[in-house]
């Protein structure tokens, strides 16, 4: 596009990010050659070699001189609106500056343009593409409906109102006059229902995605666009405009109250408008990183054993702080070591597992939103009559129902003090926009879960394998007396042959393997010693089965079990040691791979009915919620021993070379 002789370009005044091919993306600041500005709302343009279209509202027009200078000229919204003349003055080469009034005006005009644009692509979308949806019940659902285009009709709606009132205070003689930062402020709550939308457009994007799969959904979005006589871009690229409107509001107010001076009656309300709208950005975006953040939350849950209710995400969306400390409940009075997850609305309560110390156990919850927090002095206190030190509280509103909390640190009672004070208003802050975490995202986080423990337990799955015939070769091998080269090579070749055949056990059928193949193993080595002894290799056998495969029995069990089997035996050291090593290991490092599927349902009773692989009923003499669910629980407990290590290879290496003379000795 020429002017006057002159290629017109124009400046970025605001980033452009776009996901459509034929858009062209930019950062404020970037110079674009104009190729076409037939279209008032959409131009094509140029920038290197990377052709698009992009908003016009989105730039400011420049000339390029002859020496290859640039400079602003005034008549942007003329052209978007189809009116540029090149016999305007402001568009001639060597124009002067505009001054401050005339640089607000301009402002002033793009923000009444790009607002009727963007009025008539929310029409466009309402009217061009959802209604037409909503007649196609053959291809869309409801929940697919409200999954793609969310609130966008509600969007619509709130911002007619907008435009109206900005036009009231619009100046069309002289728009640099025009107030319209009083209209910013009235409506500062209604631009909360973008938080939705912003929320929900990931999903969105994702449920368009698994749709044009389908050449059927491409063709009726096509014709749905031609129809209603949109410009060439994808509808994905159309539901992207509101998230980048809402991000673009503090840019354009940035850049009124620039060329707004202080004694001008509109400039209080423009700076007071401007810090509304950044605080609302900024409080989507942490909505939109809460909301990325719940797969990690179900993730975390699915982790925790023996849990009971709800799930986190039923009520939460957000840990805000974590952290162990002793705890005291009135009326028991004693103290107990406990691990606390604070969440919005909730505290959650778990306790480590006396070996595996990475292992949680889930022990109640605290519903916050029925508890205050009290700080506690040091010394002896008075409801629980006993000492403290770094202590605080929680007090039931609706009863004399206590908690206290002891922190080993000042520091640290007050991070927790702090950590509260911050749920609190974070929760306030949710009820104020109504921000929640839709059935979809739940069912996807729960899907993702499902999805990470099933991969787990294949892994898991095929270390156990190969483990067992691994050892199930080593006894053949020390049976045979063969040599040591030629027993740790048929250890490796039968391992990989035999668990490939093996995948398809049951856990139950491969614990049971697991016995007998130690227990071949302990008969294999004892007859090597030449001193058998059903006590040896019962014993043997069965702690090294349950020392690799927890679940069996116990790991104390496997101690002891272990130190018989050693008490029998005259081993040497380097066996002796490698044994030691191996069952450390094994105590220490299982891979337990723990998933549950569970339903509840709620009663106001007090007791919890729990049915596992057995049933049992207990009840609790106190609540931590305000409802006790009734819980029937299924468990699936894949055993999964730890992958072959170092001490896997130490302990068959020391083995062979110990029984090296027993061997020649029996030949």
């Amino acid at each position: 596009l020429t002017l006057g002789g002159s290629i017109v370009s124009a400046e970025a005044v605001w980033d452009h990010v776009t996901m459509a091919d034929r858009e062209l993306a930019f950062k404020a600041g970037d110079v674009i050659k104009v190729l076409d500005a037939s279209n008032k709302d959409w131009w094509w343009g140029q920038i290197d070699e990377e052709e698009g279209w992009f908003p016009a509202s989105f730039v400011r027009l420049w000339v390029n001189q002859e020496d290859g200078g640039v400079e602003p000229v005034e008549g942007t919204s003329e052209m978007a609106n189809g009116h540029l003349d090149p016999t305007n003055d402001c568009l001639c080469l060597g124009s002067p500056l505009q001054n401050r009034d005339q640089m607000r005006a301009n402002v002033i005009n793009e923000i009444m343009s790009t607002e009727r644009h963007y009025i008539k692509h929310l029409k466009d979308i309402c009217e061009g593409y959802l209604r037409q949806c909503r007649k196609r019940v053959d291809m869309f659902n409801d929940d697919q409906l409200r999954v793609i285009f969310g609130n966008i009709e509600d969007i619509y709606r709130f911002q007619m109102g907008f435009v109206r009132d900005l036009e009231k205070q619009y100046n069309n003689e002289e728009p640099h006059l025009s107030e319209i930062g009083p209209c910013f402020l009235e409506h500062q709550d209604g631009f909360w229902i973008y938080s939705e939308y912003c929320n929900n457009h990931l999903d969105a994007c994702m449920e368009l995605f698994k749709l044009m799969r389908d050449g059927r959904y491409q063709h009726f979005f096509e014709a749905c666009r031609l129809l209603q006589q949109m410009i060439d871009i994808a509808i994905d690229g159309f539901l992207l405009t509101p998230v980048q409107k809402i991000c673009k509001y503090p840019l354009q107010l940035a850049e009124l109250l620039k060329y707004t001076a202080q004694e001008h009656s509109d400039y209080r309300y423009v700076a007071a408008a401007l810090a509304v709208m950044r605080n609302v950005t900024q409080q989507i975006n942490e909505r939109k990183r809460r909301l990325e953040n719940i797969d990690k939350i179900a993730q975390w849950q699915a982790s925790v054993l023996d849990w009971e209710g709800d799930d986190i995400l039923d009520r939460s969306s957000e840990l805000i702080y974590t952290g162990e400390m002793s705890w005291i409940y009135q009326p028991y009075g004693r103290s107990q070591q406990r691990v606390f997850f604070l969440f919005d609305h909730q505290l959650v309560l778990c306790k480590k597992d006396l070996i595996r110390r990475d292992i949680l156990y889930y022990k109640g919850r605290i519903d916050m939103d029925r508890y205050d927090v009290r700080d506690a002095i040091d010394g002896r206190d008075d409801d629980f009559n006993v000492s403290v030190k770094n202590a605080f509280k929680l007090h039931n509103k609706d009863s004399e129902e206590l908690h206290i909390f002891l922190s080993k640190k000042q520091e640290e009672k007050i991070r927790w003090l702090r950590a509260f004070h911050e749920e609190r208003k974070m929760v306030q802050e949710d009820e104020k926009i109504g921000f929640e975490i839709s059935e979809y995202q739940k069912r996807q986080a729960a899907l993702t879960v499902k999805k990470v423990s099933k991969q787990k337990g294949e892994t898991s799955r095929r270390h156990q394998v190969i483990y067992l015939f691994l050892s199930l070769s080593l006894s053949l091998s020390l049976s045979l007396s063969l040599s040591l080269s030629l027993s740790l090579s048929l250890s490796v070749c039968l391992s990989v042959c035999l668990s490939s055949l093996s995948l398809s056990l049951s856990s139950f059928s491969l614990s049971l393997l697991s016995l007998l193949i130690y227990l071949s193993l302990s008969l294999s080595y004892l007859s090597s010693l030449s001193t058998p002894s059903l006590l040896s290799v019962s014993s043997l056998s069965l702690s090294l089965s349950s020392a690799r495969f927890s679940p069996l029995s116990s790991p104390l069990l496997s101690l002891s079990l272990f130190s018989l089997s050693l008490s029998s035996l005259s081993l040497s050291l380097s066996l002796s040691l490698s044994l030691t090593v191996c069952l450390f290991i094994a105590v220490y490092l299982p891979s337990l791979t723990h998933t549950h599927t569970h339903t509840h349902t709620h009663t106001h009773t007090h007791t919890h009915t729990h049915t596992h692989t057995h049933t049992h009923t207990h009840t609790h003499t106190f609540t931590l919620v305000s409802h006790t669910p009734t819980r029937t629980h299924t468990p699936h407990i894949t055993l999964s021993p730890t992958p072959l290590t170092m001490s896997d290879l130490i302990f068959s290496f020391c083995l062979q070379i110990d029984l090296q003379p027993f061997q020649e000795r029996r030949i």
